[in-house]
């Protein structure tokens, strides 16, 4: 469970800190072809991690790693989605406050965090049964491709 933790920790401070390197090089204002390189790129990254199906693979992969662990059942692969999910809610809110020097938005993680107890132990199941040699398996792997190997 332990990793389930770190992996949403490190999507959830990768996600905020990406997002605030055009502030933090004072480059907000500028046009996207005055923008370094090196903002261009968080930028690209941002886009990426802003997005569901990153998400979606992070609850995945959680559940995936437990299930190769642990071996048969899904309840404990399950957890560890929704608690990969869970961190990075709080990493990413938690930071977002810290580098605006704001309040925690309360609302919109709780959205979050709700959702990561409704669609985090789904997901989690998902990474747990791709290693099923069945149908089940192979279905369940279309979500995240890389989890059949």
């Amino acid at each position: 469970m332990l990793t389930s933790v770190a992996l949403g920790l490190a999507l959830g401070a990768t996600d905020s800190a990406v997002n605030h390197v055009a502030v933090w090089r004072d480059e907000t204002g500028l046009a996207r072809s005055g923008r370094t390189p090196l903002t261009q790129a968080a930028e690209f990254l941002s886009f990426l991690l802003d997005t569901g199906w990153a998400w979606a693979a992070l609850a995945v992969l959680a559940g995936w790693l437990v299930a190769r662990r642990r071996g048969g059942g899904i309840t404990v692969p399950a957890l560890a989605g929704c608690v990969a999910l869970a961190a990075a809610t709080v990493a990413d809110y938690g930071l977002n406050a810290l580098f605006d020097d704001a309040a925690l938005q309360v609302p919109a993680t709780t959205f979050w965090l709700s959702r990561s107890v409704v669609l985090g132990p789904i997901l989690g199941a998902a990474g747990a049964l791709t290693r099923r040699p069945d149908l089940v398996g192979i279905l369940t792997g279309l979500l995240v491709p890389w989890a059949r190997s």
